[in-house]
């Protein structure tokens, strides 16, 4: 039996696992005995998807019906598939073995730990960005939770601070601006300009346009040293400047950490993220049959693109040939 385990369930791990069991196993199987000879495996901490682009939108909107729009459920995905080919287990991957080829899995929902015997290792586990609202930060209950309180206080918060100039925070300006006028609000983009990852300049001047005429004020080269909670739920923010800041909401839009501190160090790079061949997905540094894509991988430049140019067909590719 040779079984292809997957760590990580959501913008990548998710579409590779549908496209090794709808593509790759079927041609795999046939030309083995009747039993099947290769499985999947899918591990995750949270037994949901989290379409994290979509997040400030549908947590930030007025139209309640989007809540719940960014998460799906991967048992209801993946009901369609045999038994007897995938299964998946809700847990979170908290040592891998290289010499026994055992995934140690940390399960969700209860006390225990398992192991899980791989032949071929897909890590694709992302990142944890700072707050719940923009990754999972295991069930994403969590995440559906941190979205309910910071629609709580939006309404009659007077002043709130924006922690990032990426993608996501400027999202989260623009609608925070659009559905809840007449705020005093700051976003940091921490750098010399908006959306630095985008090589276009122009587009960077011109989302900062569209924020000043919603009255949301910019601040370049400055970030947060520090947050603190207070008594009465307002937040204290020490800035990188030296000042202080008394507000009614603090929201952390800044990036995330890698998903890796379960792999061997070996397997690694300077920034903790998989040392990763961008044209076959294999992890260099870890033995034969580990593949790593999305935002753990050292090529990743942590966007949806990077999750969607077909590393699921690499994949299976290789678990092919190997």
């Amino acid at each position: 039996m040779h079984n292809i385990v997957i760590l990580g369930g959501n913008l990548s791990g998710v579409p590779t696992a549908h496209y090794l069991l709808r593509h790759v196993l079927p041609h795999l199987n046939r030309a083995s005995s009747d039993e099947p000879q290769y499985t999947v495996t899918l591990i995750s901490p949270s037994d949901h998807t989290f379409f994290k682009i979509g997040a400030p939108r549908a947590f930030l909107s007025a139209d309640k019906s989007l809540y719940n729009k960014p998460f799906a459920s991967i048992p209801s995905g993946f009901k369609n598939y045999d038994s007897s080919i995938f299964s998946f287990v809700q847990g979170e991957a908290v040592a891998v073995d290289e010499a026994t080829k055992t995934a140690s899995v940390s399960l969700t929902k209860d006390t225990k730990t398992i192991s899980v015997q791989y032949n071929s290792l897909v890590i694709a586990t992302g990142t944890t960005s700072s707050s719940p609202l923009w990754t999972l930060h295991g069930d994403h209950q969590l995440s559906k939770n941190a979205s309910a309180d910071i629609r709580k206080f939006l309404p009659e918060a007077k002043t709130i601070l924006i922690a990032g100039g990426g993608a996501v925070g400027v999202e989260t300006a623009g609608e925070i601006a659009y559905n809840y006028g007449g705020k005093d609000m700051t976003i940091l983009s921490g750098g010399t300009r908006l959306l630095p990852r985008l090589k276009h300049t122009g587009i960077a001047k011109s989302a900062e346009k569209q924020l000043e005429s919603l009255n949301v004020k910019i601040l370049h080269n400055i970030k947060v040293a520090s947050s603190t909670k207070l008594p009465d739920g307002k937040v204290s923010v020490k800035l990188s400047d030296g000042s202080t800041k008394i507000l009614d909401v603090f929201i952390d839009a800044t990036g995330g950490t890698p998903n890796t501190r379960f792999l061997p160090a070996s397997w690694l790079d300077g920034s903790k993220r998989v040392v990763t061949d961008m044209s076959t997905l294999r992890a260099t540094k870890a033995p034969v049959g580990v593949y790593s894509l999305g935002d753990v991988a050292s090529f990743s430049k942590n966007n949806i693109m990077d999750a969607e140019r077909s590393e699921e067909r690499r994949v299976g590719k290789e678990c092919m040939e190997s």
